[in-house]
């Protein structure tokens, strides 16, 4: 399914964005750690601390957690603050535009996160 929507937007790796990763593509999907481990490997970050995940589902939040890396959840998808907020994350966001707000104020480096 992602690669056929990929295809549709045609998005593509090394032009639209640097690396795509599913599920199906390791051993356990959401919550289970996998993809960010994996991640992590495919750009050679040893060090979680260095990653931020951010999603819209508990399974996200969950995730972020389980890989110990920054967490943070987006209320504007498809679940409310509310829902998310039961789950441990380092912050929510109403939008993404939001969160890059966020990033900028923290004066983080893009080379500091994936």
């Amino acid at each position: 399914v992602t690669d056929i929507l990929l295809k549709k937007l045609d998005w593509t790796i090394g032009n639209t964005f640097d690396y795509s990763i599913t599920s199906d593509e390791v051993a356990q999907g959401r919550p289970k750690p996998h993809m960010i481990k994996a991640l992590m490997q495919h750009f050679s970050i040893k060090n979680p601390e260095n990653v931020f995940k951010i999603g819209d589902t508990p399974s996200d939040l969950m995730e972020g957690r389980a890989a110990k890396c920054w967490t943070y959840g987006l209320t504007n998808g498809t679940h409310t603050h509310h829902e998310l907020f039961l789950y441990d994350n380092d912050g929510l966001f109403d939008s993404l535009e939001t969160f890059l707000v966020f990033l900028k104020e923290k004066e983080w480096s893009e080379s500091t996160y994936i």
